[in-house]
């Protein structure tokens, strides 16, 4: 239901699912099942460039991969950082000031 949601919004427009989902993400207060489709709706419908050089999403992400969600959320939160190039041991210690190399 909620990534079919996702897909219509997209459909939409596709700059506000991406601006809804990442901030969905990066709430710390969100549900585990909204962040992971919210994640799956950025891998699927997201703006690939972006999203692998967006410092603050890519931690959000490893922390949420790491955290304590259920493992299936946690497999989900691990593509998502392979699919941009980013595996989680590598963003353990990016501080948010710091540029991530291309």
């Amino acid at each position: 239901m909620w990534l079919l949601s996702a897909s219509a919004l997209h459909a939409l427009d596709p700059e506000r699912l991406q601006k809804r989902a990442r901030e969905i993400i990066l709430d710390k207060s969100d549900y585990d099942d909204i962040k992971a489709t919210s994640l799956m709706a950025l891998a699927t419908f997201g703006d690939d460039e972006a999203l692998g050089k967006d410092k603050e999403l890519l931690n959000s992400v490893n922390r949420f991969s790491a955290g304590k969600a259920p493992s299936k959320y946690k497999q989900g939160a691990r593509r998502f950082l392979r699919k941009f190039g980013r595996a989680p041991e590598q963003l353990a210690a990016i501080p948010f000031n710091v540029t991530l190399p291309q």
